[in-house]
C-alpha cells in the first residue's frame, strides 16, 4: 500500500523543492549515474519541479515511498529519476537517474 498516492507525492516533493530547510540529496550511486549520464543538479531540481511523478517499479518501494520522475532536463532531453521522499525530514533522496 501506497502511503502517498501521486497527487500527494507530487505535492510533497513540490513543498520540500520550495521550503528553505528542505533538501535534495544524492546517493553514492545516483552521483556515480549522475556523472556518467552528463546530468547536472540543476537538471534533477528542473525534473522534479515540472515533471510526472509515477510509482517506483521495485518491490519495496511503496512502503519506502519511492517514486520515479519522468520528463526532460534543462536542454530538452528525456530524464528519469527515481526519488525517495522523506516528507518527515523534508529531503529528497535522488536514489538514480536514467
Amino acid at each position: 500500500m501506497w502511503k502517498f498516492d501521486l497527487d500527494a507525492a507530487k505535492s510533497a516533493i513540490r513543498e520540500i523543492l520550495h521550503s528553505p530547510r528542505g533538501l535534495v540529496f544524492s546517493t553514492r550511486h545516483c552521483k556515480e549515474r549522475m556523472e556518467q549520464r552528463n546530468v547536472q543538479m540543476d537538471d534533477i531540481l528542473h525534473l522534479l519541479f515540472w515533471g510526472t511523478v509515477e510509482h517506483g517499479q521495485d518491490s519495496g518501494d511503496a512502503e519506502r515511498n519511492v517514486f520515479r520522475v519522468r520528463g526532460a532536463d534543462i536542454e530538452g532531453e528525456p530524464l528519469v529519476v527515481v526519488v525517495e521522499i522523506l516528507q518527515e525530514e523534508n529531503r529528497i533522496n535522488c536514489i538514480s537517474v536514467f
